[in-house]
């Protein structure tokens, strides 16, 4: 499809693939997409989707990939407690809409095709309970103050080895004042010791 304005350079290495099942993660390599993926889940159980991503991209493209794009949901405070209640109040609710939207306690993706792995999630959904899921999901998200947040970052790391990543700082009713808030904090004492530690690498 004629593209205009034409692009300035190939879209080699540019372009991005959400990898959230394994199917979707065999079409990110076979197109020679980046992986990225929302942290929802456990790093120990994402590293198995992005190795086999990551193998699937030697075979097919004869070439390393590039690292996997991780997408958070960020609220960074000095304050320890304050940031516990601000992500208890808005990211879970973040999560309680993304269930409710998708219906993803429901048996419709079951049968749909393409989508066969949200409706085996469903089960484990109905098992576990929302408030099991609620704290799963924090668990797994860059949150807390700076240095707790880049704890999280660097057992990440140790898990699923170099990545890249993207966070959204305002979500469920947060105000734009406690997102500038979170936003800045980051900034200014967490990118920084990224940006250095990063270079170092």
């Amino acid at each position: 499809v004629p593209i205009r304005p034409a692009p300035t350079r190939p879209f080699g290495d540019r372009t991005y693939c959400i990898a959230m099942s394994d199917d979707s993660a065999m079409s990110a390599a076979d197109l020679g997409g980046r992986m990225v993926g929302f942290s929802q889940t456990p790093w120990d159980k994402q590293i198995l989707r992005i190795d086999a991503y990551r193998q699937r991209f030697r075979d097919t493209h004869h070439r390393e990939p590039h690292p996997p794009v991780t997408c958070d949901f960020t609220f960074v405070d000095p304050d320890a407690s304050r940031a516990e209640d601000m992500v208890r109040e808005h990211i879970v609710g973040y999560l309680t809409s993304v269930l409710g939207h998708y219906e993803l306690a429901g048996d419709h993706f079951k049968n749909t095709a393409g989508y066969e792995s949200y409706g085996n999630a469903v089960d484990a959904v109905r098992a576990a309970g929302v408030e099991a899921m609620a704290d799963m999901y924090l668990d797994v998200q860059a949150w807390g103050t700076p240095d707790q947040v880049l704890q999280k970052l660097e057992a990440r790391r140790e898990i699923i080895g170099d990545f890249d990543l993207t966070c959204c700082f305002r979500y469920s009713g947060l105000s734009f004042d406690d997102a500038k808030g979170s936003m800045t904090c980051f900034a200014e004492n967490v990118l920084p010791v990224l940006s250095k530690n990063s270079a170092a690498a």
